[in-house]
């Protein structure tokens, strides 16, 4: 426990570095991704594009290319495929990711993803 005089903290909370217990958490949800999402796999594509973005920076630390995949991957399946919540401006799946023009939908699901689709076009090099 932190005292209001003390910055240390007890060795009974601090048993572990904090940056081993992000590491195990951060290996451990990325491979459940990967076991679950992919091609021959399960193709839902998720509701809150913002993991676009977060594979690719596990990318950018790691250098797993089955990240910057993983994210491509969730890009390319976004669209009108008849699944629950597809064919929405609201989520940006009324059209494939690549073949929208113009910003719509809801604007922070929209910067997420569009932030996402520059992460994976710079590290892959496909401009589409």
């Amino acid at each position: 426990m932190i005292s209001a005089t003390s910055t240390k903290p007890s060795p009974r909370i601090m048993r572990r570095p904090a940056s081993a217990i992000y590491s195990t958490w951060r290996s451990k949800s990325a491979a459940l991704l990967e076991q679950t999402f992919g091609s021959g796999k399960s193709s839902t594509w998720p509701g809150h594009q913002i993991i676009e973005m977060g594979l690719a920076k596990l990318y950018r630390v790691t250098g797993h290319q089955g990240y910057v995949d993983l994210a491509k991957f969730m890009l390319d399946v976004r669209g009108p495929d008849g699944s629950r919540g597809a064919g929405r401006t609201y989520n940006q799946s009324h059209m494939k990711v690549v073949d929208q023009t113009e910003a719509v939908g809801h604007a922070v699901r929209a910067t997420y993803m569009y932030s996402g689709m520059a992460d994976v076009a710079a590290l892959t090099g496909d401009m589409a």
